[in-house]
């Protein structure tokens, strides 16, 4: 099954693409955040474009592993989603994902930190599977 990867972004949504099967998660690009109608038809067409079966959201709790602000809207997002998608939502835990996204994109040429940010998300929930 394909996953895609979210980065939510109060102004760019990181994604990425990855499966089950061989288990890796590369980046796929940037959605703008221009409104709530404007994601979920971007999001919807990525989804039937690429087969996804299932959407996985970084939730950016704080280090005591709380909800925070950020959390909370990221949250806000994704019952938007489930209320809106025929496609499964799922968060995972992206508290480290920073300190990754740093050392990745010094150490390659990819330069869409939300997208590596999203890559190293849904490489996460990957490697759980």
């Amino acid at each position: 099954m394909k996953f895609l990867g979210v980065d939510y972004g109060e102004k760019r949504i990181g994604l990425a693409i990855g499966d089950d099967e061989i288990k890796i998660a590369s980046p796929f690009g940037i959605l703008e955040n221009k409104n709530k109608d404007f994601v979920l038809g971007g999001i919807r067409e990525i989804c039937f474009e690429e087969d996804v079966g299932a959407i996985v959201i970084g939730l950016p709790l704080t280090m005591a592993g709380g909800q925070g602000p950020q959390a909370e809207e990221t949250m806000a997002f994704v019952n938007f989603l489930k209320n809106n998608l025929a496609v499964p939502v799922e968060t995972e835990d992206e508290r480290f994902t920073s300190v990754m996204v740093d050392k990745l994109m010094a150490e390659s040429k990819v330069k869409e930190r939300d997208a590596v940010s999203a890559m190293i998300i849904l490489q996460s929930y990957l490697d759980k599977k």
